[in-house]
């Protein structure tokens, strides 16, 4: 099992699983009784010989988008369920402390990534599993609610 993989299981499954999400791999999926869900994945870099770098990122994905944007489908039986990094209204990042980033003086997109070295598995795992439970859950199970969704894309962002 590599090491991203071994993160997963020991620091990030207990906390999703905790909060109601099923697993498959490296997917974590919420589905509302309305059929709404979110889905958190993982995405591996191959940018760093040194570390398994990664990011993890989350989509909201209501039934009612997810299965216009999949009409000409549905017939065929060929949707599947939505992904972690498509196909979502609304998307976020779980961004990584400092100690846990893969550049942490970076700005924008690069700076979402994690750093998981030997050195600092323990640290890489105990912060991401605290950053899903204290933000990132609460984020995603607050999105899942339409009225709350709504809002938020009715919200205005400031110049």
């Amino acid at each position: 099992m590599g090491p991203l993989d071994l993160l997963v299981r020991e620091h990030v499954a207990p906390v999703m699983r905790a909060a109601g999400f099923k697993r498959s791999g490296r997917t974590f999926r919420l589905v509302a009784d309305s059929g709404d869900q979110a889905v958190l994945g993982f995405s591996r870099h191959y940018v760093d010989p040194d570390a398994a770098v990664f990011g993890v990122g989350y989509g909201i994905v209501p039934a009612p988008y997810w299965e216009w944007i999949n009409r000409q489908h549905w017939a065929s039986g060929q949707v599947g369920a939505p992904r972690a990094f498509q196909s979502a209204v609304v998307g976020g990042d779980v961004i990584p402390p400092p100690r846990a980033a893969h550049l942490p003086d970076c700005e924008g997109r690069l700076r979402s990534r994690w750093a998981l070295r030997e050195d600092n598995r323990h640290i890489c795992g105990g912060t991401l599993a605290s950053a899903l439970r204290d933000e990132a859950i609460p984020q995603m199970v607050h999105l899942l609610d339409r009225t709350n969704l709504l809002q938020e894309c009715r919200h205005e962002v400031p110049p």
